[in-house]
Parts: C-alpha cells; structure tokens; sequence
C-alpha cells in the first residue's frame, strides 16, 4: 500500500488524466517519482506536464492496444531518502509494469539498486551518466547524460578557442558528475581547469565564488546546475562584471532558467538535445514533428523536463505493444527492440549495453541571444539559405 498522502496525490492525477476506475486487465498501470517539492520542483513539475500530456494522448486514441494507462505520482521532494521510501513501496505492488524515474540524479542513483533487486522497468529523466555506466538491465533514460552534455559542448569551445575553463557545480549527483566528466575531457581537448568550485543547493549567494573566478585567467565559466541558483549565479556574474563567457547546460534550456535570468543571460553558450530547438531542426528529422506536437498539446515552448516525461510514457508504449505487458518482456523489448526510436529529443539506439540511447548526433550547442536559445552548432540543424 502507498502511504496516506500519496494516495490522495494519485487520486487527483489519476482523475486528471482519465484514468480514475479503470483497474482491472484493460489497465497498465505506471508509477512515477518526481521532485515536485525541494530545490528541483521545477524540473519535476515539467516532468508531470509531460507525462500527463502523452498519457491524455495516448488513452484518447484507445491506449495501448486497448488497455488505459493509469499513473501514480509520488513526490521525492528533491530528496534521496524519499525517492528510496517511494521505491521500497513500488516494486512490491506486481500491478506497477514500470516505474518513469526522477529527474534528480541524487534520486536515480540512490534507487538504482532496487530497481536492479525487484527487476522492475525504469526509466529515469535525471541526466547522471553514472545511472546507466556500465549499462543496468531495467534501467534507462530519456535525457542526454551528463557525459554527453559535456562531449558535445566541448567541441563547440574547442572550435572557439577556449581553452581555460572555470567550472563551478552543485554538489548533487549531475554538478559533481560534470566537474568530473571536463576533468577527463581536459587532456584530449586541450583544456585547462584553472578554477573548480563546488557548492551546496542550500546556497543563496555566490559573490566569493564568482570572485575567484573573475580574478582567475579562465575564458569562460562553465556552469553545472539545474535549478534556480543558475539564475542567481547568471545575474551576480553579470553584476560583479565577470568578462568570461557563461556556459550552460540542458538542465537550463526552459523558461524557468531563460525568463528570470535575462537579459544577463544573453551570450552565454548552451547546449540540448533536439525538442528545445525543434523549429530549427530540419523538416524531414522526426523529432521535429514530435517536440512541436508536444509544444501544442502544452499550450508553450516545451522545456527539456516536458520532453523527458513525454518520451519516458511513449517508450513504455512502444515497448509494451512490440514486447508485451510484462517487466521482463518491457526489459527485454527496450533492450533489444528500439534501435531507432524516435523521441522528441533525438533518435534512441537503446541496446544490452547501451541504456543511454542518444549520441552526438542529437545534441546542438546554441547562444542565448535576446533571451532565447539560436543554434550555432549540429548535424540535425536545417541548412541555411
């Protein structure tokens, strides 16, 4: 049994969505953790906007091969402990086929070996390469990992001359795994790491911090942190007069970093998979239609998170109709059954050692300029003229 409070929360989405009174064997049932409170809120809020919107989709055209989805969300509060006490509920109730994972790396990583005991599907929305590295037999994600975020953005700089870097990052699972992903990454891309700064999700001001950086002879600060401190950080670097370039990541490719921390953001470098620069992306690449269906059925610009939760609902689908209604047949069809699979993020070539899904191919470094994303850099990009 879920616990009191979460009971009620699951009552109110499952009405949401259409799925209220539906139990029985025409219903697949899913569960979904999610930092709906705590300093992630916001990524699990546009989490839930997702999900909801493909599961509305998908039970108004019949379900899946007749059967209604039905969702449970349970909120981890952006906490670890949560996330582990929503899990130990989840895997032992056989009526849960699969489990859509929280975009908070702290949360995917503390779950991973639950997930790996109660063999049980997972899809996590949380960027950590480190969920998935080595590969894990149940568990996957939808977003880019935090590895590859890197890779990507490091060609873009090494193109632009920049070759010393300050990094600052939160001392969560994604900021400490991208100090540790551009220290790799140093020595093959001739990068320097003059300054490296990490700080708790608990601070409010970053004055000393971006003071070194500032007095440091770095090019630009590169910046690992998806919540709302990138904006404090963004604006205090713009008042305390810091002349190196800002470079961000997917975790702030929406409007919840974009809007507030404009026009300071203006320059700054940033990179995402397709969905947040879908308008731009050639007309005949997929994920295009896909993201822009999305940006629809949400009434606005999708963010990284919506994209997430929306591609996490369709792949337990797509799984489900070429597999079966079953967590070893969903394993089995995610591993060896999706080679190709279209998301509104990129193509998706999940295979038994390969659980990320996306390459290169699907990352595009962009400006931020009049405080909007323009891309600069990526093989899916139309050409111009």
């Amino acid at each position: 049994m879920l616990p009191a409070l979460a009971v009620l929360a699951v009552a109110a989405v499952a009405a949401a969505v259409g799925t209220a009174g539906t139990e029985g064997t025409q219903t697949v049932r899913l569960a979904m953790i999610s930092p709906l409170t705590g300093p992630l809120s916001f990524v699990g809020v546009d989490n839930r906007a997702g999900v909801l919107a493909a599961i509305r989709e998908i039970n108004n055209k019949g379900g899946i091969k007749g059967r209604k989805i039905a969702l449970d969300i349970l909120d981890d509060g952006s906490n670890p402990s949560q996330g582990v006490v929503h899990m130990q509920r989840i895997v032992g109730d056989q009526r849960y086929l699969g489990i859509i994972g929280s975009g908070f790396s702290s949360v995917g990583l503390a779950v991973a070996p639950i997930v790996a005991q109660a063999k049980i599907p997972y899809i996590s929305m949380a960027s950590s390469a480190a969920q998935v590295t080595p590969a894990k037999p149940y568990y996957f994600m939808t977003t880019a990992t935090s590895r590859l975020f890197a890779y990507s953005m490091a060609f873009h700089l090494r193109s632009q001359g920049i070759k010393r870097i300050a990094v600052m990052a939160d001392n969560g699972g994604f900021g400490r795994e991208g100090v540790r992903n551009l220290n790799e990454l140093a020595k093959a891309f001739g990068f320097q790491v003059v300054e490296e700064i990490i700080f708790p999700l608990t601070s409010t001001s970053f004055t000393a911090e971006l003071n070194r950086v500032k007095n440091s002879d770095a090019q630009a600060l590169w910046l690992w942190n998806a919540t709302s401190l990138a904006v404090t950080i963004t604006k205090e670097a713009k008042q305390l007069g810091l002349s190196q370039r800002l470079v961000l990541t997917g975790g702030n490719a929406s409007v919840n970093y974009l809007q507030p921390a404009c026009p300071e953001a203006n320059g700054a470098f940033i990179n995402t998979y397709l969905g947040p620069v879908a308008e731009f992306i050639r007309k005949d690449h997929p994920s295009r239609a896909i993201a822009l269906r999305l940006n629809k059925l949400l009434g606005k610009q999708g963010s990284t998170f919506n994209y997430d939760g929306y591609t996490a609902v369709w792949m337990f689908k797509t799984a489900m109709e070429r597999g079966g209604f079953t967590r070893p047949a969903i394993n089995r069809t995610l591993e060896t059954k999706m080679k190709g699979f279209a998301g509104p993020g990129g193509h998706y070539y999940y295979s038994p050692i390969n659980h990320s899904g996306l390459g290169l191919p699907s990352m595009v470094v962009s400006q931020i300029r009049n405080c909007n994303m323009v891309p600069v850099a990526g093989k899916a990009l139309a050409k111009k003229g």
